[in-house]
């Protein structure tokens, strides 16, 4: 069975009060998931990319809630996440995303300064694991350094940490 193709160009990424409300989900076949928007920023409280369901369906916990990455180009640094505040979001990564697809996995491409990210998420079958892959292209003649930035939580999905 082939899956439909779903792509967000730049163009419609840059349309940010609608591609906000654009999510999708992962399942793993044991009651977690993963979860997020288009943008790759999380706006709910239970978006994460590992949510184990540790005793389903009741109990489930955000173990990892973001892979924030950046790119650092000589002195300059690129972040490409985001987090939404009260104040707004920050950093603005979501700026340098040239194209969101899924089929049947979420894939985020970046482009900064002739550096290409491509990042792919995926769960695996029945197991809580959350697997993210990387593609990197130095089309740029300067070296280059990339910065994987996890943010680990471990609470129930409908809690917040708010220190």
């Amino acid at each position: 069975m082939k899956l439909p193709l779903i792509t967000l160009s730049r163009e419609m990424l840059s349309h940010f009060d609608d591609t906000i409300q654009k999510e999708w989900i992962l399942t793993n076949g044991l009651g977690g998931y993963a979860s997020s928007t288009a943008l790759g920023l999380n706006t709910r409280k239970y978006h994460g990319l590992l949510v184990a369901a540790l005793s389903p369906p009741g109990d489930r916990r955000i173990c990892l809630a973001k892979l924030d990455e950046e790119v650092n180009i000589g002195n300059s640094t690129y972040p490409l996440g985001g987090n939404e505040f009260q104040s707004g979001i920050f950093p603005q990564g979501h700026t340098f995303l040239k194209e969101f697809s899924i089929s049947p996995f979420p894939k985020y491409a970046y482009s900064v300064q002739n550096i290409e990210v491509q990042k792919t998420i995926f769960m695996t079958h029945v197991k809580n694991a959350t697997i993210v892959i990387y593609k990197i292209w130095n089309n740029n003649n300067s070296d280059i350094k990339t910065l994987v930035f996890p943010l680990i939580n471990w609470r129930h999905i409908h809690s917040v940490t708010d220190r």
